[in-house]
Order: structure tokens, then sequence, then C-alpha cells
């Protein structure tokens, strides 16, 4: 749906909130990345790859982050 913004604000609550910490952050760092965010997609996918349902995901984005662009 596109809502990229107010999905990085709910996520950014379940966070803080403590809500499932490790999904919120990988959710957090997949709408940082539509929005082109890379700052913030690479510090919410570091934390999520500190929790182990998460961390095969957020390292593969976290690779796919490092890589330069193909112009």
């Amino acid at each position: 749906m596109k809502k990229y913004k107010a999905a990085a604000r709910v996520f950014e609550k379940a966070v803080s909130g403590k809500i499932l910490p490790g999904e919120a952050w990988l959710m957090l760092g997949y709408a940082a990345w539509n929005m082109t965010d890379t700052k913030r997609a690479k510090h919410a996918f570091i934390q999520a790859s500190k929790f182990p349902a998460q961390q095969k995901s957020a390292k593969k984005m976290l690779a796919m982050l490092s890589k330069p662009e193909v112009q």
C-alpha cells in the first residue's frame, strides 16, 4: 500500500514499547528501505540481526544495503 512513513512510525512505537522487538526492527528496516532512508534502514536491520528469528533476513538486507548501486 506504500504507506511507508506511517508503517515506520508504527514499528518505531513497537520497538520502543518492546512489542516483538526483533520483528519490529526488521519491519522498520523494510519501511525505511522503501522510503530510501538507508541510514535508518541499516540501523534497524543491525538491531534486528540481534534476534535469532530475524537474524537471517536482517543480515540478507544488510548485505543488499552494502552493495554499490548499479547504474
